[in-house]
């Protein structure tokens, strides 16, 4: 099993784009990017911080899901 970030499936859910939750967490779009795809085996916890903040996300299984 993998743990994987469903940023991606939150950002459309709520109809926002990469490049608007960028400008309000201030992270690089790059990282951003890595994120949404879950491109990255690590994740900075300041910057998972930020993104369920912007989000406005309190609960770690609004944004994490265990895969098989």
């Amino acid at each position: 099993m993998i743990v994987q970030l469903k940023v991606a499936q939150i950002l459309l859910d709520r109809k926002m784009s990469q490049k608007q939750l960028c400008e309000m967490t201030g992270i690089r779009p790059a990282t951003i990017n890595a994120i949404v795809r879950n491109n990255t085996d690590k994740i900075n916890y300041k910057h998972l911080a930020m993104i369920m903040t912007a989000l406005e996300i309190n609960d770690f299984n609004e944004i994490f899901e265990l895969v098989e």
